[in-house]
């Protein structure tokens, strides 16, 4: 990143809360590398807080399902067409461009026309569904870097040079504290079920109730067992909100505690996946969208599984529920997962082996030497 004494600058974005984590883990390496780069973008509290001027938050970016993207496609091309001006107006040296393809596909087009270099940090999952999307990577990108140990081979058979790093989170996914801290926080000393439906409104609204009225059947066999929620930070209004039985309580900032420390979890699709993985907790899988984008999205979508887990497993190793959910077929799988020790043990031994795949440790880091090459 030696440009003759001068600030390197760099547009950064990303458009949800799993993204601002981990694009803001490989800023803080790439100031290692180089103290002196500036970055601005779309992100949240995490870029925010490492030094990056947020020029648009991600709270106003967050959509869920195709209705919901419709609804935002005006505020989306608005904004596209504002970063696009100000990264001219700022003499910006190129992009680091994080997940969210819907509209940084569209960003890397343009910025590609203005000759800048674009680098793509954590693939979209066109492995999964749009191929479509692989030949505009294959056009506007300069460099893809992947953090799941499959995607290089995909994006080699399209003639798309593609790094592997590791998973950033491999690092950072671990218990805030001790067990017996947890559970002083809780109030309780009994076995208990993690269950998380989600970081955006969307999801909690379509998945608390369920998850709740799992919990209250399995009191029925399990007497002591509770429902531990650690809420997300997007969601925290909505919680305030919403009047809670006593046998679920939440918890603030000790997400990884409550999954390493739980019976088992009930999750929604998504991160959670990929961190009871990392922490090795049996869990059971599910997810429900709005109709459209069920039906849109069954159509494209090409892999077998959804839960991240068992795509990288290529098996069902999570028991997965999308869509129509038999809450009869939910209670059973966890009912199994805290009845049937033996199966819960070799369950969180497949998971901690699966572990491996994502290491070793140092992602960010070598994510960050990656970047700093290409811009010097």
């Amino acid at each position: 990143m030696d440009h003759g004494g001068e600030l390197v600058n760099l547009l950064v974005v990303t458009g949800e809360q799993s993204g601002d984590f981990q694009a803001s883990l490989l800023l803080e390496e790439i100031k290692k590398v180089e103290p002196s780069a500036e970055f601005w973008g779309i992100g949240g509290d995490k870029l925010r807080a490492c030094g990056m001027d947020v020029v648009v938050d991600i709270a106003d970016m967050a959509a869920m399902g195709i209705s919901d993207v419709a609804k935002k496609l005006f505020f989306y091309k608005k904004i596209l067409s504002e970063i696009v001006s100000e990264f001219k107006r700022r003499k910006s040296d190129g992009a680091i461009l994080v997940d969210f393809p819907g509209f940084n596909l569209r960003l890397a087009s343009k910025l590609h026309k203005l000759g800048a270099k674009v680098i793509y940090y954590i693939s979209p999952q066109v492995w999964a569904w749009g191929e479509g999307r692989v030949k505009r990577i294959k056009r506007y990108v300069d460099r893809m870097i992947c953090i799941l140990p499959f995607e290089p081979e995909f994006y080699a058979a399209h003639g798309i040079e593609a790094s592997y790093v590791g998973h950033p989170l491999y690092d950072v996914v671990k218990p805030e504290c001790d067990e017996g801290e947890f559970r002083e926080a809780i109030g309780h000393r009994g076995r208990f079920l993690v269950i998380m439906p989600g970081s955006r409104e969307a999801e909690v609204r379509r998945l608390l109730e369920l998850m709740i009225d799992v919990v209250s059947v399995l009191r029925l066999k399990h007497k002591e067992l509770i429902g531990v929620i650690p809420v997300a930070r997007n969601v925290k209004g909505l919680f305030e909100k919403i009047s809670l039985p006593d046998f679920v309580v939440t918890v603030d900032g000790l997400t990884y505690s409550a999954m390493a420390y739980a019976d088992a979890g009930l999750i929604a699709s998504g991160t959670a996946v990929l961190e009871a993985m990392l922490l090795g907790l049996p869990a059971v899988v599910v997810y429900r969208v709005d109709p459209l984008s069920w039906y849109l999205g069954r159509l494209l979508i090409k892999t077998r599984y959804f839960a991240i887990a068992n795509i990288i497993a290529g098996e069902e190793v999570l028991p997965e529920f999308i869509q129509r959910i038999p809450k009869w077929k939910v209670i059973k799988a966890v009912d199994e997962l805290l009845s049937d020790r033996e199966k819960n043990m070799r369950l969180r031994k497949k998971l901690l082996s699966l572990r491996d795949l994502l290491g070793p440790q140092g992602a960010a880091g070598r994510a960050a030497k990656i970047v700093a090459e290409l811009f010097r």
